[in-house]
């Protein structure tokens, strides 16, 4: 993600050297970084969780809809009136990986 300055070789991901762009630039490539903790919205339903990071910013022509996060990750369709709070540290970070 550019948050730490590599010191040697090449970084390339879809054709590009990424290694000297600014963090923003590599977002936009869509290269995302998904934090260890659980990173969510706990006054939120699981589903509102995933709503609110899951939108198409590259404009893919094939976006992932909640529909295939729900195909992917059963267990957060499960629980999508849950609140945030109540999903595990597992399942927290799949519904955020899940939407970007």
């Amino acid at each position: 993600m550019g948050l730490t300055p590599a010191r040697a070789g090449a970084i390339r991901f879809g054709g590009y050297e990424v290694r000297k762009l600014p963090s923003f630039k590599i977002a936009q490539l869509g290269i995302g970084l998904v934090p260890e903790g659980r990173q969510i919205f706990p006054n939120l339903t699981v589903r509102e969780n995933l709503v609110a990071a899951s939108a198409n910013r590259l404009k893919s022509s094939d976006p992932w809809t909640i529909e295939k996060i729900h195909v992917l990750f059963p267990r957060l369709a499960e629980r999508g009136a849950n609140m945030g709070n109540t999903l595990s540290g597992a399942s927290s970070r799949c519904s955020r990986s899940a939407a970007r």
